[in-house]
């Protein structure tokens, strides 16, 4: 629980659990990272609460690496691959990210996220927040698991009224308590993830096929110039007196 000191508020409770978590950082003391999540808790601001329960969520997961200080402990990507495998079964295939120590390595790994994992659920990572997360500034890393937490949480809930929608599905799944989501099942995310590939594929194509296009015309605006110009020449040449 000392990540909790990371929450972004610049509230009087988060400084003060950002002096207490250097000491838990330094020392390991637990009683000290327990001071340090009791006062990032007395951040009530709806930024304080937003950041303290997406570590609450966090700790729930079993990572491969214990968290110390969440920025750092996202820096290399590794651990964000784990939680979008949480959150959507073998969206990462967690070989391609290696533990790294270099700033290259570690926005490699990102890059690749970004690539083959934030693409797929229509997620954008621009450089500038790359960046900022491989350079572990502090809210870089919070904001982007928030941004993937939501996708999957929206992408779930798609989802499962399309099951439900699907009246051969719905004989076959056990309806859950109302105003409670029905669990989606591995083969409706592979189901989903193959819809959102063959998509962005489509999309893909299409811009290749326009690009192809733009260029194609921007040949022929350069032809048609160059024949105004010759033809220019040749009327002023035509509308010359003759020389005496």
């Amino acid at each position: 629980m000392a990540a909790l000191v990371f929450a972004a508020a610049p509230s009087a409770a988060a400084a003060a659990a950002a002096d207490v978590a250097a000491a838990a950082a330094g020392g390991g003391s637990a009683a000290a990272a327990a001071a340090a999540a009791a006062a990032a808790a007395a951040d009530s601001s709806p930024e304080g609460l937003r950041i303290c329960s997406l570590y609450a969520w966090l700790d729930t997961l079993p990572l491969s690496r214990p968290k110390r200080n969440l920025p750092r402990d996202f820096a290399d990507g590794v651990l964000m691959a784990e939680v979008a495998n949480h959150c959507i079964p073998r969206i990462a295939d967690l070989h391609n990210y290696s533990t790294a120590n270099s700033f290259q390595q570690k926005r490699y790994n990102w890059e690749t996220l970004a690539e083959r994992v934030f693409k797929r659920v229509g997620l954008r990572l621009s450089a500038k927040e790359i960046d900022q997360v491989v350079a572990a500034k502090p809210g870089a890393a919070e904001s982007i698991i928030l941004k993937f937490k939501h996708r999957a949480e929206a992408l779930k809930q798609q989802a499962a009224k399309e099951a439900d929608s699907n009246p051969k599905q719905t004989r076959l799944t056990r309806c859950p308590p109302q105003g409670s989501p029905r669990p989606v099942s591995e083969q409706e995310w592979v189901a989903i993830l193959e819809q959102k590939d063959a998509t962005i594929q489509e999309l893909e194509e299409t811009n290749s096929i326009l690009a192809a296009k733009a260029e194609s015309l921007q040949k022929l605006l350069q032809l048609r110039d160059a024949k105004i110009e010759l033809l220019t020449k040749a009327l002023q040449a035509a509308a010359a007196p003759p020389p005496q």
